[in-house]
């Protein structure tokens, strides 16, 4: 039969924390029958099954961020603060995915574009990081001289703002805001229920996954881009 969940989380069997993950995900009866696995056990291994749930998430949530520019990190950082439910997706249109675009130096002509082509998106009404990831590049590419000015000017303004608040410019970018969520999801998780912190979990493996490949795929294609005659690059 399968190996048991607590060999997972011991490390005493193959049978990773993150496929543990994946198989909670499969489908629905896999997460409840973790549910009851959970809520079945004694105290100590709920605590210790629950604790296992939340370092994955918040891996995932950090090896994500760990692969994007700083403005793509910000884009980050900005949907998992609007994905109050911890399910790695947003409904569109929705003031939650609002919330994320407010992240984009764009006048609201264009983040309106952006909510419809994320409505065309949709699956069952709900987008992922990486469709806004997507639409966040393919409106840069489209107009990437006035988003560069915009970008530059935003940056500038922030920079103005950390010297003048004497923060050094490595300390607000980089280890105190991811320290900050990764801090404030831990406290998130602890207010979900077993059954919805598994595959909260499992979400945001599948948000680390989707942006890589989503990552894999731009190499591969500006690779190939730059093996044509220059006339034909786009």
């Amino acid at each position: 039969g399968p190996p048991h969940p607590m060999q997972a989380l011991l490390g005493h069997s193959d049978f990773s924390a993150g496929s543990l993950v994946s198989a909670c995900s499969s489908d629905t009866d896999a997460v409840d029958g973790q549910q009851q696995l959970v809520e079945s056990g004694s105290p100590l291994f709920s605590a210790i099954m629950r604790s296992g749930f939340v370092s994955h998430l918040v891996g995932c949530y950090e090896a994500t961020g760990a692969k994007l520019s700083q403005e793509e990190v910000n884009l980050w950082n900005a949907f998992v603060r609007a994905d109050v439910g911890l399910r790695g997706s947003l409904r569109v249109p929705s003031e939650a995915a609002n919330q994320v675009l407010q992240e984009l130096p764009l006048p609201d002509d264009r983040r309106q574009w952006c909510m419809e082509e994320l409505r065309e998106r949709a699956f069952e009404g709900e987008v992922d990081f990486v469709d806004i990831l997507d639409i966040f590049h393919e409106e840069r590419s489209s107009s990437s001289r006035e988003w560069s000015f915009r970008a530059s000017l935003q940056n500038a303004v922030g920079g103005l703002s950390q010297l003048l608040g004497g923060v050094p410019d490595w300390e607000a970018h980089e280890n105190p805001a991811v320290k900050h969520l990764s801090a404030e999801l831990r406290t998130r998780c602890a207010r979900l229920p077993s059954s919805r912190l598994a595959a909260a979990a499992a979400a945001y493996q599948r948000s680390l996954v989707l942006t890589n490949s989503w990552m894999c795929e731009r190499s591969l294609k500006r690779f190939l881009s730059s093996l044509l005659p220059a006339d034909q690059r786009r």
